[in-house]
């Protein structure tokens, strides 16, 4: 009798779902319904599968043209046992994602967790992975990836809005040659805050790149110590570049800026997709000493330079560059040496090759979100006690 009265009610709770989401919409059921934990309230969440085909179990996958069968996911709160509110996830429609019809839908629920991965396309194929956190409701980690079938053409990116961290990557072989794949591209992505920096240090999101290779890129010298030198970017969405850097052997006494530990700064008017190809990608070098002298150097001749603003504390240097806007593409460098006589090493927010725009990194907007930032605001740079 206890269980004939729990699957009762159990079905009666799938109905009056049913009947929420479904309002009038007809054909409209319940194709399943998935336990998702509970909100930061300890309220019941659901995940609700809606069917909106007539078919009892439908296809979800097509050839292309087909006309697919309609599907929902939505999210459902309970309390008490009766539904609190909705929202719909995703509506899904799945006709091949492309001329060779190969599309694919997957769905992972977890404690509080929502997460739908995406296939298709025809000779240029592209998946893409969105995980949500349900209540409170936003996205917090993102990933997309596109290749080419014809040749060693590929691209991909993550976002992690938890970590407030990303990476991407790129390989975009010549047009006239696809078998000779030039080499990848691979940076960490610089965040855009949406408002000014405060302060003289940058904040929370900002882009850690050590010596040790351990974050960011070493793209000249061999890698050391993480403390040999180390570097936190952050740019702001009036254009503002800040750059603290941190060094066990402080040296600008040279009579060349080259062999000075100095900052470089290299832009691009466009960014490059892993679809170009056949045309050169120029970039823009400024160099940034650490007594605040702006030295143009590769592409930058012509070019009025940028206003910037040094600061010093014993542990580290902080430099302001205002480049005015923000570039379609962009590397930070810190040029690192012991003696002035040689440098030393350079590290790198994306695996920089001199001059060539195609190896540039990316930026991120944070748009509304960009509040996160202001945690771990205090340099980083200071060595350990």
């Amino acid at each position: 009798m206890w269980m004939l009265a729990f699957m009762t009610m159990a079905h009666s709770a799938q109905d009056a779902v049913a009947a929420q989401l479904c309002a009038e919409r007809s054909p409209c059921s319940v194709s399943a319904t998935t336990d998702a934990g509970r909100d930061e309230a300890g309220r019941h969440l659901q995940v609700v599968e809606l069917n909106l085909s007539s078919a009892t179990e439908p296809d979800w996958e097509h050839e292309v043209g087909e006309e697919c069968d309609g599907r929902e996911l939505h999210l459902v709160r309970r309390y008490q046992g009766a539904v609190e509110d909705t929202r719909l996830l995703l509506e899904l429609c799945n006709d091949g994602y492309g001329a060779h019809g190969m599309g694919e839908d997957t769905l992972s629920i977890g404690d509080n967790r929502f997460t739908h991965s995406q296939y298709g396309g025809s000779t240029w194929r592209w998946s893409s992975t969105s995980t949500w956190r349900l209540s409170p409701f936003e996205v917090v980690e993102s990933w997309s990836s596109s290749s080419w079938t014809m040749g060693a053409n590929r691209a991909s990116e993550s976002w992690s809005w938890e970590t407030l961290s990303g990476t991407g990557s790129m390989v975009n072989p010549t047009c006239e040659d696809q078998d000779r794949a030039m080499p990848e591209t691979r940076w960490l992505t610089l965040p855009i805050r949406p408002t000014e920096i405060p302060g003289g240090a940058p904040g929370g999101c900002a882009v850690e790149v050590d010596s040790a290779n351990t974050a960011g890129f070493v793209v000249f010298g061999k890698p050391g110590d993480a403390t040999d030198g180390r570097m936190r970017v952050e740019l702001d969405a009036a254009g503002d570049l800040l750059v603290e850097v941190g060094d066990d052997v402080w040296v600008d006494g040279s009579t060349s800026w080259v062999l000075n530990d100095h900052v470089e700064i290299w832009t691009a008017p466009e960014a490059s997709g892993s679809m170009d190809c056949g045309f050169p990608v120029e970039a823009v070098q400024w160099g940034i000493g650490l007594d605040g002298k702006v030295h143009p150097a590769h592409g930058a001749a012509a070019i009025t330079p940028p206003d910037v603003q040094v600061s010093r504390t014993a542990d580290s240097r902080s430099v302001r560059v205002a480049l005015g806007a923000i570039p379609a593409a962009i590397t930070v460098v810190y040029s690192d040496t012991d003696d002035g006589l040689t440098q030393e090493r350079m590290i790198a927010t994306s695996s920089l090759r001199f001059g060539d725009g195609h190896s540039l990194g990316r930026t991120r907007d944070l748009a509304d979100r960009g509040g996160l930032c202001a945690r771990g605001g205090a340099s980083a740079l200071a060595p350990p006690p």
